[in-house]
């Protein structure tokens, strides 16, 4: 897995991603979260409550979380990705 969409947010450096299933729900992972060989370090991950900041960025998402496709990187002019980062940026500030 390579990521394809290296960004930072609110000053967290990471990769977008699309979301596991079929809704076309993005996911942002912090480079912190990524594990060697660019496995997704799910206890970092859930204990930073990212799959959670996940959910709250898109907007039309339902449910409790969202959890990263790391097989399917998102590039930065996928389709509402400026309301998604808008909304991340603004629950990141939060978690501070």
């Amino acid at each position: 897995m390579e990521p394809q969409a290296h960004i930072s947010v609110a000053g967290v450096d990471g990769f977008l991603f699309f979301a596991i299933g079929e809704l076309p729900y993005l996911a942002f992972v912090p480079k912190s979260c990524l594990a060697a060989a660019g496995h997704l370090d799910r206890n970092s991950f859930l204990q930073n409550r990212w799959p959670y900041a996940n959910l709250y960025a898109n907007p039309k998402a339902a449910g409790s979380h969202i959890w990263p496709d790391l097989n399917r990187p998102a590039s930065l002019d996928a389709d509402g990705i400026e309301v998604f980062l808008e909304r991340l940026s603004s629950r990141i500030r939060g978690f501070k």
